[in-house]
Formats: structure tokens, sequence, C-alpha cells
């Protein structure tokens, strides 16, 4: 068996337990270094005072699990991690029975800014108002209502 670590903010934990560590994008982010996925995450989730890593494992040789082209070797080593391991990718879903909850760890994010976190805030507000005007237009136009 391979160990592998997915790394993410903490405050997803509670919706991974319920429904597993979704595919995002081409699959599954994962390494099988806990560090390396740790620093990965810390580095590109700033605004984030805690992350978690959380650790499943899959058969030698699993055709679900591939090798990641998302870490480059410049940014490997800016994080003082191995090229190995660095990067993987599953292409399903990781269902909450294969995650080894008793060894789930809390991190602190090393690359935590205060001006990252409220920047990130920002953003997600954004992204809420963007949604709640576009899911008005759209209801405008299932009423048959004009601008």
């Amino acid at each position: 068996m391979t160990r592998y670590y997915h790394a993410t903010p903490k405050e997803n934990l509670e919706s991974i337990l319920r429904h597993g560590i979704q595919v995002k994008f081409e699959g599954v982010y994962c390494s099988t270094n806990e560090k390396t996925a740790a620093r990965w995450i810390c580095f590109s989730r700033m605004g984030c005072k805690e992350i978690i890593t959380i650790p499943f494992d899959r058969p030698q040789g699993d055709k679900r699990m591939s090798y990641g082209q998302d870490h480059s070797p410049i940014l490997t080593k800016l994080l003082g991690v191995d090229e190995e391991g660095a990067s993987f990718i599953s292409s399903e879903t990781i269902p909450p029975k294969d995650i080894d909850i008793d060894n789930i760890m809390v991190w602190q994010n090393t690359f935590y800014t205060k001006e990252a976190e409220i920047a990130m805030l920002k953003m997600v507000k954004n992204n809420q108002d963007l949604l709640m005007k576009a899911g008005a237009e759209e209801m405008k136009k299932e009423v048959g209502e004009d601008d």
C-alpha cells in the first residue's frame, strides 16, 4: 500500500468527513510526503491560519493514481521538498471510508498573513455577490421580466 496525503484548509474538514475529498479540476491533488502536501497548501493558501493533511492509502500501482504535473521543479525546490512523490492526482473522489481519520494532522500555516486572509475574505464575498446577481438575473429570465 502507498500512503498519500491531501492538504486543505482546516475549515474543509467537516465537509470532507461527510462527502470525501472531492475531485477538483483534473482530480484530487496529493503527495506521498506529508510535509510536502502541507507546505504546498500553506504556500498556496496564505490566508488560512491552519491547514490539515488527510492521509489515505491506495494499493501499489493503483490505476486511479497518476503522477501530477502541478508542482514545478523550481517551486518544489523553493518550498524545500523533493520532487520524488511531490505531486500525485487521484482520478476519483476519496470516499470518507478511505480516510485515516486518526492520523489527520493540523498544521499552523507558516506563510499566513493577515493581509492574505483579508484579501481571501474579500474575494469570497465578491464571488458570493456575483453568484447572487447571476441567480437573480436567471430568475428574471425564467419569469419573463425585462431589465
